[in-house]
């Protein structure tokens, strides 16, 4: 014997179980993004130093112009202004000559370190990762040939060098993030 009235109690009690089980999904869905979210947001000024802000993807090609790769580059710096004077005694001819002072602090560039070969890190004006990441100038390229001022300082245990980069700009690298140079 069959009691149908029991049979269609026992499917509609299936149904809401199999509906309460999709929603019960959902909705660990959304909180599992929801969390890795938020971490993501909070955890961003720590991995600031390995994922460079202004870095774009651009083709690599060999010799024959044959695609080969991409790569993630940092775009290129504008140079760096120089301070120019003029003859003021020069009649008509006020062609800006660079001060001395520009080709010193380039001709005084000794390569000591560079930045780590393997990933773009940044070059901050104070050691330690500020929490909204204001102390951070630019992303050093890979391998940036860097003169140390043999300055350190210890911040949350990590020790924290202080250098100047080809331009004349001085920064601050963790010491773990520079290498020695190699030309």
């Amino acid at each position: 014997m069959t009691d149908t009235g029991l049979s269609e109690r026992l499917r509609q009690q299936s149904r809401r179980s199999g509906l309460m089980v999709g929603v019960s999904m959902l909705l660990t869905i959304a909180i599992c993004v929801g969390v890795f979210a938020a971490s993501y947001a909070r955890l961003g000024s720590l991995a600031s130093d390995f994922v460079p802000q202004e870095a774009t993807w651009i083709p690599t090609v060999d010799a024959g112009g044959t695609r080969i790769a991409q790569a993630m580059l940092t775009p290129a710096r504008p140079p760096a202004p120089t301070r120019t004077s003029t003859d003021a005694n020069a009649a008509g001819n006020l062609s800006p000559t660079p001060l001395a002072t520009a080709t010193a602090t380039a001709a005084a560039f000794q390569p000591t370190h560079q930045a780590n070969s393997a990933t773009q890190i940044n070059f901050r004006s104070s050691p330690g990762v500020a929490p909204d990441n204001s102390n951070r100038i630019r992303a050093l390229t890979l391998a940036e040939p860097l003169q140390s001022l043999n300055e350190e300082r210890t911040v949350n245990g990590e020790v924290w060098m202080k250098f100047r980069d080809e331009d004349g700009e001085e920064g601050w690298i963790r010491a773990i993030d520079a290498e020695d140079y190699v030309p």
